[in-house]
């Protein structure tokens, strides 16, 4: 586009010239038909001019934003394949990204698991951060993520984005917001942030955590590693929140399991 601005004033200057020797009265038969060509040459130089300007201006633009895949909810690892290959693209060709997720209304935990797999599955793979973006979109009727390649410091101008509220309806019963035995994705950080995100967005709302393990330092360590996080690293009220252990001796599941409730 600049070089194509920078072109209009030359390409008027000529025209301007083409034109007032249209308008001079030529005294000879032969100075008329040189005033006549020259004109003609004039008028053509500028337009070509123009075009050439016009062909640069627009090779220099950058295409619009491109959707190169779309999904609806999925396994872990067809998802962390589908973000490998979208990455890979990106690194390969030098170019920017945003993957869109589509919310579930009234599924705030599916979300957030989704997006948490997303930024989880890009930090693992240590991708330029300023080379791609999460963004939240509308909710609807069922989740959707959306892979775009886009021109960099550009947005995609038709995706309706939202603030997911973590506020939770006054009349809602205590659930269980994450049964973690470790994450569904390996090598990816715990969901413990959004359950601490959901209990400083409600502050009447406690944490009641049900640690299951096979002996008491399974309980001690969990404890101690659940605590520090919600506690010191997220800044929930230790008073907010409760314990609770539970001995099991099933061999099919792992030495520590932690139920994460919300008790409005």
């Amino acid at each position: 586009m600049l070089a194509f601005l920078l072109c209009v004033p030359i390409v008027c200057q000529i025209l301007k010239y083409s034109l007032s020797l249209s308008q001079k009265r030529p005294f000879l038969r032969q100075n008329y038909n040189q005033s006549r060509n020259m004109k003609t040459n004039k008028t053509l130089t500028a337009f070509i001019i123009l075009f050439i300007c016009l062909q640069i201006s627009f090779s220099q633009e950058s295409p619009d934003a491109i959707l190169v895949d779309e999904v609806e909810a999925v396994y872990c690892d067809d998802y962390w394949t589908r973000i490998d290959v979208f990455i890979n693209e990106l690194h390969k060709n030098q170019l920017h990204g945003q993957i869109v997720i589509y919310g579930k209304k009234n599924e705030l935990l599916q979300n957030l698991k989704y997006e948490q797999w997303t930024n989880g599955i890009i930090n693992f793979r240590r991708f330029d951060k300023n080379r791609i973006k999460v963004v939240r979109g509308s909710l609807g009727e069922n989740i959707k993520i959306q892979f775009w390649r886009v021109p960099k410091g550009r947005e995609i101008p038709f995706i309706k984005k939202e603030d997911w509220s973590y506020k939770l309806s006054d009349s809602i019963k205590p659930f269980i917001f994450v049964n973690y035995e470790g994450t569904e994705c390996p090598s990816l950080p715990s969901p413990i942030k959004h359950y601490a995100d959901v209990l400083l967005a409600n502050p009447k709302a406690r944490g009641h955590l049900v640690i299951r393990g096979k002996t008491n330092k399974n309980f001690r360590e969990t404890e101690v590693d659940v605590l520090n996080e919600l506690v010191t690293k997220y800044k929930v009220p230790r008073g907010r929140l409760k314990i609770f252990h539970q001995l099991h001796k099933k061999p099919q599941l792992l030495d520590t399991n932690v139920e994460f409730w919300i008790v409005p």
